[in-house]
């Protein structure tokens, strides 16, 4: 009896080890497969962010702008080479070679091996008029730019929109003033010859009509001021082979939202990035980057002149308004266009006479404020008695000695007004044209392209192991 009993304890244990054994290998198989699959994570997570910390180096430095520039320094670009890539540094984050004693104490229980390595989805730096471009230049600034700035600058537009100043051509209607008075038989320049032939007066009327879109730069700068002839070729540059239709694009959309506070500080970041006239860069493609940017001309001498024309228009337009609104003043060029008027028997040319002297009295201090603002002093946006500089004597007579204002606005708030006035998009073209032209001068970037360049991407590895299970790892990274 107790040898039966027996014969059946041991059929019993036989059956439980049976179970249980099959239990304990499909649980050593689900522990090698979860391990198999932690190890494709691992593996292809470090193999991103290898090529995530390719970034070029350039870019970054000098834009703080990151991403994998996809023709590495070659003619042409492509996903293949980023792909080409990422499967080495994956191969080699599998790779058990380097291990101490590998072939003696080492044995890969999950026999990973890559086969596959694709980029199914780039966001390129020129994507969507280069939202990701604009996106990592805010996020650069950001930290740094308070709202009270932005503020400060909305005020400053609300005052100009309200006052016309970004509309009134003072230039124009000197011509207009001038033809008037030709009707009624006023010679040109009758205004200032009461007073001394070497006027301030003259000069003024002399470099801004008779040097038609040289004068204002002329006579607000000193002759011999060093001023840059750099040239830029456009040719080949991002906003050329945009208007040829020769850019690539991705596939991913940037992420980011674009209001008016972020127009503001692409805008800042670019005043912060570039140089202007009182910080030159010397070594750079131009001289006068942020002029360009408003610009878009082709060499410095053609933006700083435009940009200093812009800014003379903006003063010219509020020194008229105060000229008009103060009683005073309003007065000295009343009794004064009345002695012209005398002196050339004609009485009803009075009211053109009047308008043409507080012209060229306007002209005259915009003149002023545009130097002072050239030689690193400030303006201020709309002026009082105390910060007007030129007496209506000193400006037919002979004007008075520079002088520079202590508060108002700067050359660079200036210039800050100037690219709120652009468009988005022609802003960031010629930011990116800038971009371009400054990168390819460093060595071995001379085919730099920003179409080549990825601030986001997704990418899929797979995987097979030893027995021919596959893996797929998904995943997305972007810069910042």
């Amino acid at each position: 009896m107790t040898e039966k009993k027996n014969a059946y304890l041991t059929v019993y244990v036989c059956l439980m080890l049976t179970v249980l054994l099959s239990v304990y290998l499909l649980l050593i198989e689900e522990v090698r497969y979860n391990g198999a699959c932690l190890e494709a994570l691992c593996a292809a997570e470090a193999g991103m962010q290898s090529i995530q910390a390719e970034y070029h180096r350039e870019l970054a430095d000098r834009y703080g702008i990151y991403a994998i520039d996809s023709s590495y320094g070659a003619e042409t670009c492509g996903r293949n080479r980023t792909e080409a890539h990422l499967m080495r540094y994956v191969e080699k984050n599998l790779n058990a070679e380097d291990v101490f004693l590998s072939g003696w104490f080492y044995r890969d229980f999950f026999g990973l091996h890559p086969y596959d390595a694709e980029l199914s989805g780039v966001c390129i730096l020129t994507d969507r008029e280069g939202a990701e471009f604009r996106r990592q230049a805010i996020e650069t600034v950001k930290s740094d730019v308070g709202w009270d700035v932005f503020r400060i600058l909305q005020q400053r537009l609300q005052v100009i929109k309200v006052n016309g100043l970004d509309t009134t051509d003072i230039t124009a209607q000197r011509e207009q003033l001038e033809e008037t008075l030709k009707e009624y038989g006023v010679v040109e320049g009758a205004v200032s010859e009461t007073k001394q032939t070497d006027s301030f007066a003259e000069k003024v009327a002399d470099g801004l009509w008779q040097k038609p879109g040289k004068g204002v730069l002329a006579l607000v700068t000193d002759e011999q001021a060093d001023l840059s002839a750099k040239h830029l070729e456009l040719t080949g540059l991002y906003s050329d082979r945009k208007e040829q239709g020769i850019l690539s694009t991705g596939n991913l959309a940037a992420q980011n939202s674009e209001g008016i506070f972020e127009r503001f500080l692409f805008r800042e970041y670019i005043v912060r990035s570039f140089g202007n006239y009182l910080h030159g860069k010397e070594d750079g493609a131009l001289s006068y980057q942020t002029e360009f940017v408003i610009a878009g001309k082709d060499s410095d001498i053609a933006n700083l002149k435009s940009v200093v024309n812009r800014i003379f228009l903006i003063r010219g337009a509020a020194n008229t308004l105060y000229l008009l609104t103060n009683e005073e003043k309003k007065a000295q060029a009343e009794a004064a266009a009345s002695l012209v008027a005398l002196l050339c028997k004609q009485p009803k040319a009075k009211g053109a006479i009047q308008a043409l002297i507080v012209n060229i009295w306007s002209s005259a201090e915009s003149i002023y404020d545009v130097k002072t603002l050239l030689q690193g002093g400030e303006v201020p946006l709309l002026k009082d008695d105390d910060s007007w500089h030129y007496s209506l004597e000193q400006v037919f007579g002979g004007g008075g000695e520079q002088e520079e204002d202590a508060n108002g606005l700067s050359y660079e708030d200036y210039l800050r007004i100037l690219l709120m006035f652009e468009g988005n998009e022609k802003v960031t073209d010629r930011t990116m044209d800038m971009v371009e032209a400054e990168i390819r001068l460093t060595p071995r970037n001379s085919f730099f392209r920003l179409d080549a360049c990825y601030g986001a991407f997704e990418a899929q590895v797979r995987m097979r192991d030893y027995k021919d299970i596959e893996y797929e790892v998904v995943r997305q990274k972007q810069y910042r």
